[in-house]
């Protein structure tokens, strides 16, 4: 991924908020950004991912961020509502993928959180979405943070675009807010060298 990459996103699922305990339907949208950026004095790359979708009939926004120094390895990872620096690990901006991937690794935050990540590739398919047809990895996409988030996904990713194209998303939020979503590439622009 390089400055200027853009990947836009449909979604459509459910959420529920304790206390309350039904699935409401809901909708929107999820944009993945790259920007150059400088994170601790050094050139990085900032991933943001803001995610909008209906809540009580009102949109919710959800802003996810990490930076990536050069090599592609995180160096800060958001955490609630703030950026936390990683301290240890660091997980790659994309792994590179063949059909014996299997990634298990943990990273910590400045905070103490640590965020485990398991991703594996169960297969390949050819997925169609409003941004075009692709070929694409499938893959088994668990992440947990220590101080309560997780989320378990289903990925099919393609390794032309360097992004998914479709996602079955179940995340789960310590203050009791679980979406399950699926998402679809509907647009995507890359940026320059």
């Amino acid at each position: 991924s390089v400055s200027g990459d853009t990947f836009n996103y449909s979604l459509t699922g459910t959420y529920s908020q304790t206390p309350l305990t039904q699935n409401a339907a809901t909708s929107g949208t999820a944009t993945e950004v790259f920007t150059a950026d400088t994170y601790n004095g050094q050139p990085a790359l900032q991933k943001t991912i803001t995610t909008v979708f209906a809540e009580n009939g009102s949109p919710t926004t959800l802003t996810d961020t990490t930076q990536y120094s050069a090599a592609g390895v995180a160096l800060a990872q958001t955490d609630g509502s703030s950026v936390q620096a990683v301290t240890a690990g660091g997980f790659p901006i994309s792994p590179i993928l063949s059909a014996s991937t299997n990634i298990a690794a943990t990273e910590t935050l400045a905070d103490g959180t640590t965020i485990t990540l398991h991703y594996t590739v169960t297969g390949k398919t050819t997925i169609t979405t409003p941004a075009g047809t692709f070929a694409c990895w499938t893959a088994t996409r668990t992440v947990a943070y220590s101080d309560g988030f997780s989320s378990s996904d289903t990925v099919d990713y393609a390794p032309s675009l360097g992004a998914p194209v479709q996602e079955t998303i179940q995340n789960t939020y310590s203050g009791g807010l679980t979406l399950n979503l699926t998402s679809k590439l509907t647009s995507y622009t890359f940026g320059s060298f």
